[in-house]
């Protein structure tokens, strides 16, 4: 069996302050130290695991008892909060949307149930099944021996009905296993089925880890028993290439020089007589320790010599500072799952060249495809090596700044590159055609500078073949995995009959095939799809006005939606999206307007679409208060962020004028 590999993208999920002396050996009752607790995104193929949640969204959320635990970490910060991260990314960028964690989240795994690790789980319903250790929801109605008293948790922390529980796995420690809480058997079939291997979780030695469960029955993702800290406590080991890994530790320690043997664990008055932990049992967490260092060091994973391991826990703020760019999303959110489906879809005998600032996801996107062994792959160091090589070149850059660096750049630009790399007058060796294609939503006044500058380079060196398309896309990342993407397409007229054939042959394998429209001249691909998103802005805050009006008259906004939808004022926001929340289900309004397409971003395309009008002489009228409307609105803190139909609570919110 060939192996399989896992993407793992860090979360920031807010941070805490820990108090030293009552974690490492020797440390200072004044210094206190603020660190992250560190949510993980898992992704397997199409399947997408979070590994902890971290902080609440909200304080508020926690019980009294766990407030006053609260207090004694304070500075606690809150945003982002995990399903933040994942929806706009880290650094947060919140002019696009990432993946929604109420339906783009399949699993949940957390490593246990303290207050700074189970995060804000009604925020991955209902699409989430979650996964804990053995015993973790009696735990939280329950409690776990004199150290974890009940009202120490919040009984109704997790969803039982689509939350599972790991097998038992017995210590030899009596003393642990005194207190430890009865499991808890999940056995409604549908949620089960939604696990892989259909929830079939059976644990097996690991050497030298100690317990094991395969989740995907392929050993990309194994869940390790990992006691001592708190009942149920697992961590996660995911291999990331060939013989590289990473172990997701939890809270096996809370230190990374404990792990190095340079800390001991802290011991403290426990208020009744003796000493304890920030672990419920002292002697088993060490047991732990010593099983995942013995583990790094051997470098062996069931006779895989020389396997490579990286640890990383909830609480390691070096790593964290040290390791921004694995952050998610990292670069090529887009990019690397449109390149992944165009490799898998192309001739095997092509040769797939890729390019990317970011080693890492070069690295991966190698080790991926080499799983798939869909053909040959290189990297390419520079743009020079791009256009002198390829005869199409596809690009995903995130703006115009970046599209104008990498296609005009006089010295190392891909025009540039293309000019120097073809062949001279007297050479017997034809030029092959080369396409350049920019695949981002970026603005038409540099869309046509491009297109301008290939135009003159063609007039001005002659036997070049170079065409420039604009091939904008619609369908976000999750239409990037998936290979479903919408293609607007703009070709130079003269060579549309030629060049759109080649250009489709390649988005097909990225995108719809019925979704990819040749919408005319270089530029009309992008001018396409700012107006469509202009259209949709304006009839956001149109829509959110009519029903307002129609809720303030006392009409039901239900029935006032299905007359609309079957009348003249029928459109996408009040078919699809309705502002009002209640009237639609698993929409955007009715989750509190998380989600969906952000406000930010419609104010940004409805002025990238007033721009365009400008160039073009057209008269608006509609744009203007709905960018006034969208700007006040957006300055509330109430409604930054959200979906742009929150348009309809900021107008029942706010004085009419």
């Amino acid at each position: 069996m060939s192996e399989v590999y896992v993407i793992v993208s860090a979360l920031d999920a807010g941070h805490i302050t820990l108090p030293e002396h009552l974690f490492v050996t020797n440390g200072s009752p004044e210094n206190r130290v603020t660190v992250p607790s560190l949510s993980f995104l898992i992704q397997h193929g199409t399947t997408k695991m979070v590994f902890d949640l971290g902080v609440k969204r909200s304080l508020d959320g926690y019980t009294e008892s766990q407030k006053l635990h609260v207090a004694q970490r304070q500075p606690v910060i809150v945003s982002p909060d995990c399903a933040d991260s994942l929806r706009y990314g880290c650094p947060p960028q919140k002019d696009r949307m990432l993946l929604d964690p109420t339906k783009d989240v399949d699993i949940v795994i957390l490593s246990h149930v303290h207050w700074d690790h189970v995060g804000t789980p009604t925020d991955f319903l209902p699409g989430a099944v979650f996964v804990v250790g053995s015993g973790t929801l009696e735990l939280l109605t329950k409690g776990g021996g004199p150290l974890y008293p009940g009202h120490l948790f919040n009984d109704d922390e997790l969803p039982g009905e689509y939350t599972v529980e790991l097998p038992e796995v017995k210590t030899a420690s009596k003393e642990y296993e005194q207190h430890r809480p009865k499991h808890t058997q999940q056995t409604n079939p549908d949620i089960l089925n939604k696990l892989p291997l259909k929830g079939a979780l059976e644990w097996r030695e690991m050497k030298g880890l100690g317990m094991g469960i395969d989740l995907f029955g392929d050993q990309s993702v194994w869940v390790i028993d990992s006691p001592g800290h708190l009942y149920g406590h697992a961590n996660l080991l995911c291999r990331l290439g060939e013989k590289k890994w990473v172990y997701l530790g939890g809270d096996c320690c809370h230190d990374p020089r404990i792990l190095r043997g340079e800390k001991g664990i802290a011991m403290y008055d426990d208020g009744m007589g003796g000493l304890r932990s920030v672990h419920t049992n002292t002697h088993v967490a060490r047991e732990t320790l010593e099983k995942i260092n013995g583990f790094i060091k051997g470098k062996q994973l069931d006779g895989e010599d020389g396997a490579e391991v990286e640890v990383v826990l909830a609480h390691d703020k070096a790593w964290r500072e040290g390791n921004l760019r694995r952050f998610w999303p990292g670069l090529g959110v887009m990019g690397f799952p449109m390149a992944k489906n165009l490799r898998a879809g192309l001739d095997p005998s092509k040769l797939f060249l890729i390019r990317d600032v970011n080693t890492d996801a070069l690295s991966r996107f190698i080790g991926t495809d080499t799983q798939m062994k869909n053909g040959p792959i290189s990297i390419v160091d520079n743009t020079h090596d791009a256009a002198e090589l390829a005869d199409v070149v596809i690009t995903m850059l995130p703006d115009s700044a970046a599209v104008k660096s990498v296609y005009l750049d006089p010295y190392i630009g891909l025009l540039q590159s293309a000019i120097r790399s073809r062949p001279s007058i007297s050479s017997s060796s034809p030029f092959r055609r080369k396409i350049f294609m920019e695949c981002g939503t970026i603005d038409s006044d540099t869309i046509a500078s491009v297109s301008q500058a290939f135009q003159a380079a063609a007039t001005k060196h002659p036997g070049l073949d170079a065409v420039f398309v604009d091939a904008p896309v619609s369908g976000g990342p999750m239409g990037a995995q998936d290979g479903t993407l919408t293609f607007m397409v703009g070709c130079p007229p003269a060579s549309s009959s030629t060049v759109f054939p080649v250009v489709r042959s390649y988005l097909e394998h990225m995108g719809n095939k019925n979704g990819i429209y040749l919408c005319g001249d270089v530029g009309s691909g992008t001018a396409f799809k700012i107006i469509n998103n202009y259209l949709s802005a304006i009839t956001s805050l149109a829509a959110s006005e009519a029903l307002s009006i129609g809720v303030k008259a006392g009409l039901d906004p239900k029935l006032l939606t299905e007359v609309i939808n079957a009348s003249g004022g029928q459109c996408w926001v009040t078919s699809k999206s309705n502002p009002v929340p209640g009237v639609q289900e698993n929409v955007p309004s009715s989750r509190g307007y998380e989600g969906g397409f952000r406000i930010e971003l419609c104010a940004k395309v409805l002025g990238m679409g007033t721009k365009l009008a400008e160039m073009v002489g057209a008269r608006t009228i509609l744009d203007k208060p709905t960018l006034e409307a969208f700007g006040e609105a957006m300055q509330d803190e109430r409604y930054k962020g959200k979906d742009a139909r929150v348009v309809y609570k900021w107008l029942n919110e706010s004085e009419r004028r």
